[in-house]
């Protein structure tokens, strides 16, 4: 294993060893010198990339971090300490600044320098002899577009970590090309894009596998912390005897249907589990339709692909895939479909390791498909005939929900009890002890679940909901008008009050004030955003939801697993200030568990 650059210290608080890691950060302009006097510089001072380092060296204390500037560029400001961590080597001009960085071994290159990249092609040596010269006299200095050092940094040390920056005064659409030509010209770890106005407050940050992630200021900070913390997979090249790939054409077919061009490149891939190992799509996949790389082994303990070409960076996480669910095929495509949703993890890293159980789970859930934020799905099937169903079908057909089968459709934790049952149960007995008889109750919204008839405290039992016919013989089901006829102690909502609008919850008001009832409902504090597996009695699949602020309605959906439909419903989504608003001037008191509310509602006098 590769120990180059580090420095192993004991710590008499823990046995273990700590790696010491070197860390190159490069800030403020860096000049091209006319003479020695006169230099070719930006207006950019480096403050921001001062303020990168300093707080890098604060969440990094026991790494040794070295900052390369030109010596005019100020580091600390006044009253400043130094921090103990961070030393200082000042540059005279481009050439010194190049010959310090591609000849000095860091475990880590974080380029934010504003690099000069139009210089003199021969700086005067003293000073420029302008007395030679009349006014206004034109003279032809040639000048030369700089080599980019941060384009041979990985050409030297090609396991270190290198970070550059875009800084680009254009639209967005021109930043983002220009940031992925830098990326993959240097072969970066990672490129932050920003332009001078949004410098401060955000973050465009592009990475290898293709994702494009927003961020603010301190969090490209703990962005940065974590990349240089990142075990990355490296590969050797192996020429051994391969097996025969004799499915190729159902390969690049389906390749055709997930690749997408990423300026130059092509992102998302294809793998083929065949003997022992896989075949899958070459790193980049310039040559998409003509070239493919095989996967002998993937060591994951040290971090090693074994294949004949260099493979997708996604080669590590496709092995553990086909490893953790038999799986002959995987698809990858930078899109998101209604599977669950995964945190951003590095393609090729040891973070993909982490996942491993969470893939297992999924499979053995009945689940074929996972989504990682900012890189897309990653999908597994038997076969390719499975795979390109797939793919035909992700456009699935939108179902309204049958309300009808709302008990056999939707996930049982649904049908199960909960707490808000206990509080209803013990809530008629008191109440019916309270008013020394039987009471009546009105549920809203019971579909065909009858939960809290009881002979001993409760008289009558209306429901009443408009989706559903309810037939059950112990109770009543009446319509919207029958409500102002009826006198009940009780109403109830079980995970009803959001089908609510605001009108319904004003009728409701109304009635429980006339009645001097009790109401008591359950609902959530905050909007419910979720991707998760479900169990339903009929099926099992996804179930998903969102949030739109300026409808102020959650959209929920079911994925049925094998079916090629979807099930998409809406309800909206009221703030406790809205609530207590909607049933002003009644007194509410509300019970907190997590993100749900239960909520009593006071009308009695």
């Amino acid at each position: 294993r590769e120990a180059h650059n580090l420095e192993v210290v004991r710590f008499k608080s823990h046995p273990r060893y700590f790696i010491m890691k070197k860390i190159l950060i490069s800030i403020g302009p860096i000049y091209g010198k006319l003479d020695s006097v006169k230099i070719i510089t930006n207006k950019f001072k480096g403050g921001l990339a001062a303020l990168t380092a300093k707080k890098l060296a604060e969440k990094r204390p026991k790494d040794k971090i070295t900052i390369v500037k030109c010596k005019e560029t100020e580091f600390y400001k006044q009253g400043e300490s130094e921090i103990k961590n961070l030393s200082i080597v000042n540059v005279e001009d481009f050439y010194e600044y190049e010959k310090f960085v591609l000849n000095n071994k860091f475990d880590a290159y974080i380029l934010a320098a504003a690099v000069a990249n139009l210089i003199p092609k021969s700086p005067y040596k003293g000073k420029f002899p302008s007395h030679n010269y009349k006014e206004e006299e034109i003279i032809n200095i040639p000048f030369i577009i700089a080599r980019r050092a941060i384009n041979r940094v990985k050409k030297n040390f090609p396991r270190a970590t290198l970070i550059g920056y875009k800084l680009f005064d254009g639209n967005e659409e021109e930043l983002i090309k220009a940031g992925w030509k830098l990326l993959t010209e240097s072969k970066a770890n990672a490129v932050f894009c920003n332009t001078p106005e949004t410098a401060k407050e955000k973050k465009i940050c592009l990475l290898p596998d293709g994702a494009k992630i927003r961020m603010n200021f301190e969090e490209h900070i703990s962005f940065i912390n974590r990349i240089i913390n990142l075990k990355w997979y490296k590969t050797n090249i192996v020429e051994k005897k391969k097996p025969k790939f004799r499915e190729s054409k159902e390969f690049f077919d389906l390749l055709n249907k997930t690749a997408e061009s990423y300026y130059p490149y092509y992102f998302g891939c294809v793998a083929c589990k065949i003997g022992k190992g896989f075949y899958t799509t070459l790193r980049g996949k310039k040559e998409i339709n003509k070239k493919l790389a095989y996967v002998y082994k993937v060591n994951h303990k040290y971090k090693i692909v074994f294949a004949d070409k260099k493979a997708s960076l996604n080669a590590p996480l496709l092995d553990i895939i086909f490893n953790a669910t038999g799986a002959k095929v995987v698809v990858h495509a930078h899109k998101k479909i209604d599977f669950p949703a995964l945190d951003y993890v590095f393609s090729g890293t040891s973070e993909e390791d982490d996942i491993r159980r969470k893939i297992i789970e999924m499979n053995v859930q009945g689940c074929n498909a996972l989504n990682i934020n900012h890189h897309g799905y990653y999908s597994w099937f038997s076969s390719f005939e499975e795979a390109r169903n797939f793919l035909s079908g992700r456009n699935k057909a939108l179902r309204k929900i049958n309300w009808e089968d709302y008990n056999e459709n939707f996930p049982e934790r649904y049908l199960e009890k909960s707490m808000f049952d206990d509080i209803v149960i013990n809530e008629i007995e008191s109440l019916a002890r309270k008013l020394k008889r039987k009471i009546n109750v009105l549920e809203i919204g019971s579909n065909k679940l009858i939960r809290y008839y009881g002979n001993r405290f409760i008289n009558k039992y209306y429901v009443f909901d408009p989706n559903v016919n309810v037939t059950d013989r112990r109770v009543e089901a009446i319509g919207e008008k029958e409500i102002k006829s009826k006198d009940f102690d009780f109403i109830i909502m079980r995970n009803s009050f959001n089908y609510l609008n605001k009108n319904e919850i004003k009728y409701l008001v109304k009635s429980a004030r006339k009645n001097k009832a009790l109401v008591l409902f359950n609902t959530f504090k905050f909007p419910t955003i979720m991707d998760r597996l479900y169990q339903s009695k009929a099926s099992n699949g996804v179930e998903s939801s969102r949030y739109d602020e300026k409808t102020g309605k959650i959209t929920h959906t079911l994925s049925p697993k094998g079916k090629n439909f979807i099930i998409r419903h809406e309800f909206f989504y009221y703030p406790i200030k809205i609530i207590k608003q909607l049933f002003s001037p009644l007194k509410l008191l509300i019970k907190e568990k997590e993100n749900t509310l239960y909520i009593k509602v006071y009308a009695a006098q």
